[in-house]
């Protein structure tokens, strides 16, 4: 959309009644400014007397927006922020039940704030030049829309109607994320940005995991907070430290997805210091991954490294030497813990106590296959499927995404959840085979990664915040990259590169 002629803006003010004249002279962002102002004086005064924590973090989120008007630099630290969300998990949890879903209450965290601060931004920005175009964004986004459609429909016939609304909102904010970044996002400066900021969180949490390890016990300092649980394959107990992130099984499936887009920054042209602090996040991610000992992680980190092989060596993108070097240095990381890798490889208790939740969310889709039992509702439905023959297994929501939505939010759910991971891999694979370096690099490692989830989301369920800002994130760079003019070619884009 292009900008108004000024012929046409005097025949709009011309036509416009009197009254309204005055609005229509004034600058959009004057106008946006103050609204915004208005409401920031609200909330503050009510934040002043009420004094209650919903309140104050009212008053951030109106503030952040605010301020994003006026100082442009605040665009790049929103963006940063949001990505180190994903490991930082600075949120809480608004009327919160306290029971088994995820969420369990309306989740307000520093995402919120920065995706507010950035649509405030993009907004004024937007008036101001009085231009939007963002027609290839709407289009790539309808599948992603149409399975949050689909999963809202459920809310008919979900028991909770309310934990089945705090979900879709959760996956509303996680869908501005990703309609963002594939309105916004053109160039490589704006890619790379997103991935130092994602190397910088792998460094975070893969710290996080061996520290709590090393010392055996978890932390909790400025709101960071370190889960971990013992386990014990075959009566060797193993500690299994979850970093900042959640349970080792959510920041497995982290680590194990992130390392493949972190490895291809390697090659980069990004300077030589960032490039040592990038191989220091990989090694030091590949280390924590083990120390999860999460199967689930590890065949996500396996099938997205055999991608990474296979779709590197047909575009030639760097010698077999480089290969082998990542290669060696995983299997040299993961020697010392040999034992205790082959020992949970063979425990199968999990993997037993995890049939009989998913016969219980068959049982479920047989009963309600067009609707489901509402979004985020499996837990309150568990009861009313588990009879007699499940009384001495280990009950839970089921740990198998694609049961899971299938179970709560019914066919059409699943159905679009599942274009919507195939169109990323599509527009992942359109980038590998026509993008020049360094997007085409950046492509294969983010299409390896978003393969490796589909094994991992048959053995996990992706309803924690971070599994769910990772996948949407990735799949947001993906398309972003596709629709990218740096990606309608093989020329390289160094010549890009600020």
């Amino acid at each position: 959309m292009t900008a108004w002629p000024r012929s046409a803006r005097v025949d709009v003010v011309a036509s416009t009644p009197a009254p309204l004249r005055v609005l229509s002279v004034i600058p959009p962002t004057w106008l946006v400014g103050a609204a915004v102002g208005a409401i920031l004086g609200i909330v503050a005064g009510q934040a002043a007397t009420r004094g209650s924590l919903p309140y104050y973090l009212a008053l951030i989120i109106v503030a952040v927006p605010f301020a994003g008007i006026i100082v442009g630099g605040l665009r790049r630290l929103l963006l940063a922020a949001l990505v180190l969300d994903i490991v930082l998990r600075w949120d809480i949890n608004l009327f919160s039940h306290g029971l088994g879903p995820s969420p369990e209450g309306l989740n307000v965290s520093l995402t919120t704030i920065c995706i507010a601060g950035l649509y405030a931004i993009w907004l004024a920005d937007a008036l101001s030049r009085r231009t939007l175009a963002a027609g290839p964004a709407v289009r790539a986004s309808l599948i992603p829309l149409l399975y949050i459609l689909s999963t809202s429909l459920s809310l008919v016939v979900a028991a909770d109607k309310m934990v089945g609304v705090f979900n879709v909102v959760l996956l509303v904010q996680t869908f501005l994320v990703f309609f963002y970044i594939v309105t916004n996002f053109r160039d490589w400066s704006g890619f790379r940005f997103i991935m130092i900021t994602l190397v910088l969180a792998m460094f975070l949490e893969s710290s996080a995991v061996i520290l709590s390890y090393l010392f055996g016990h978890d932390f909790a300092v400025a709101g960071l907070k370190s889960y971990a649980y013992a386990d014990s394959p075959e009566g060797s107990a193993v500690y299994r430290p979850g970093g900042t992130i959640g349970s080792p099984n959510v920041a497995g499936s982290f680590l194990g997805l992130g390392l493949a887009p972190i490895l291809m920054m390697l090659k980069t042209p990004v300077s030589y210091r960032l490039k040592i602090f990038t191989a220091i996040s990989f090694g030091l991610g590949t280390v924590a991954l083990v120390l999860t000992f999460s199967r689930g992680g590890w065949l996500a980190f396996v099938t997205s490294m055999l991608v990474v092989l296979c779709a590197s060596r047909m575009r030639h993108l760097f010698r077999v030497r480089f290969l082998i070097l990542a290669f060696t240095t995983v299997i040299i990381v993961i020697l010392p813990f040999r034992d205790l890798i082959l020992a949970r490889l063979n425990a199968s208790g999990g993997t037993q106590s995890r049939i009989p939740l998913m016969q219980i969310a068959w049982q479920m889709i047989e009963a309600n296959p067009l609707l489901g039992v509402g979004v985020n509702n499996f837990f309150f439905a568990l009861p009313n499927y588990a009879g007699p023959e499940f009384s001495g297994d280990w009950l839970a929501i089921v740990h198998n995404q694609f049961l899971l939505i299938w179970s709560e939010s019914g066919f059409l759910a699943l159905l679009t959840f599942v274009a919507f991971i195939l169109t990323s891999i599509w527009h992942g694979l359109r980038a590998v085979a026509r993008a020049g370096e360094p997007l085409a690099l950046l492509a294969v490692g983010l299409t390896a990664s978003m393969v490796g989830m589909v094994p991992n989301m048959f053995v996990e369920r992706f309803v924690n915040r971070p599994q769910i800002g990772l996948l949407w994130l990735i799949a947001a760079l993906l398309t972003a990259i596709s629709l990218s003019p740096l990606a309608t070619s093989r020329k390289a884009v160094h010549d890009a590169v600020p």
